[in-house]
């Protein structure tokens, strides 16, 4: 057991060194490890250190539906039939199916009842090789957050930052505490964070240098942003095609085709996986990616209500916020994809001023790349 616990752990942690390396200059890859291993020590202090405090015991009503959820991907995997409601299976509640029998072959958004499956097949694939015990699930978070700040560091540099200022956005984000707090819990923050900075970074690769590993990156981080938090997934499409435009404009033909494709490629994966289901054989098979609609499983958001048992009530919420005011509901669906770890920071009293400085000098950072790296050119 302890094995697959580290095995699994370790394919996590290799799987986000990978991307970074894959993203990286060469002659930046040693810093980019050295990064890379720093915030795997700091993600795993900051899990530790979050847990410790009285606030953690307050169980998140996300990570209830999060663990049952799992629970139930993890027991299908091995052949088990489930009662819908134990479990907490919106789609198939909503379409009145008391069980998910073990040889059926249900999309797994349909039965989660949400687009945004990704996580719980995550968080069950955990469960499925270990049990159903969220502590290695949990600090398999800092696996991720490794990433961070490696991409800080790399993202800073295209954006024309020198290695110095690189180097301190590194930093902050080394030590930034609002990156531990829903690490620290069965939250999909962390793995949505991994996916958006990956495709920031590959998006930002490919403009610079125009290289294909980095147009892969970006096609499979958007996949999987899409099947996270499709806000996030849908603003940094709308990006790829706007830029498109510009470079249409400009003539730049070579840079807009690649970003087409990897939009087109993009959308037919989503439409192939969002019906993806365990086989009848059952091997498992935890394909992570997008999908195209928001709710299934019978139900279709854009004319679903409050009454519907199988419906996501956040993204009903949303709907009706955009037919009521579509600019004001857009601007803080944004604002709260970016700044979605902090209100969770805020509870902890005492310490606001820290999140308060952290977050005014990420900003007065990004605003100083985005200076430089328009002087450049």
């Amino acid at each position: 057991m302890v094995a697959a616990e580290i095995g699994l752990f370790a394919a996590v942690l290799a799987s986000s060194l990978t991307t970074a390396l894959v993203l990286s200059a060469p002659e930046n890859r040693k810093k980019i490890c050295l990064l890379a291993f720093a915030g795997l020590a700091a993600g795993l202090l900051k899990i530790w250190v979050f847990q410790q405090v009285p606030q953690w015991h307050d169980i998140n009503p996300d990570s209830v539906t999060y663990d049952l959820n799992a629970q139930a991907f993890a027991l299908h995997w091995q052949g088990k039939d489930l009662p819908t409601e134990e479990y907490n299976l919106r789609g198939l509640r909503g379409v009145n199916k008391p069980f998910w029998s073990a040889d059926e072959a249900l999309p797994y958004a349909s039965v989660y009842g949400a687009a945004d499956w990704l996580y719980v097949g995550y968080l069950g694939l955990w469960y499925w090789a270990i049990g159903p015990n969220p502590a290695w699930a949990i600090y398999s978070n800092a696996a991720l957050a490794a990433f961070f700040p490696a991409a800080a560091f790399g993202i800073a540099l295209m954006l024309g930052a020198s290695w110095r200022v690189a180097g301190i956005a590194a930093l902050i984000t080394l030590i930034d505490p609002s990156t531990g707090v829903n690490a620290s819990g069965i939250l999909k923050d962390t793995l949505v964070g991994f996916f958006t900075a990956s495709a920031l970074w590959a998006a930002l690769s490919w403009i610079r240098e125009l290289r294909v590993a980095s147009l892969v990156v970006l096609t499979v981080s958007l996949v999987l942003l899409s099947a996270s938090r499709f806000v996030a997934f849908i603003g940094l499409l709308g990006a790829m095609g706007c830029l498109v435009l510009f470079w249409l404009h400009r003539r730049e033909f070579r840079s807009g085709f690649g970003f087409v494709i990897a939009g087109i490629l993009v959308i037919m994966l989503s439409a192939f996986v969002y019906n993806l289901s365990q086989p009848a054989h059952k091997t498992l098979h935890v394909i992570l990616v997008n999908i195209v609609q928001p709710i299934k499983g019978g139900m279709d958001t854009l004319v679903a209500s409050q009454g519907d048992a199988s419906a996501d009530h956040a993204v009903l919420k949303w709907i009706s916020a955009l037919k009521d005011n579509p600019f004001l509901a857009i601007v803080k669906s944004g604002a709260h994809t970016l700044f979605a770890p902090y209100p969770g920071w805020q509870s902890i009293r005492g310490l606001r001023g820290v999140l308060l400085a952290s977050s005014t000098i990420q900003a007065c950072c990004c605003g100083s790349f985005a200076c430089r790296a328009y002087s450049s050119h």
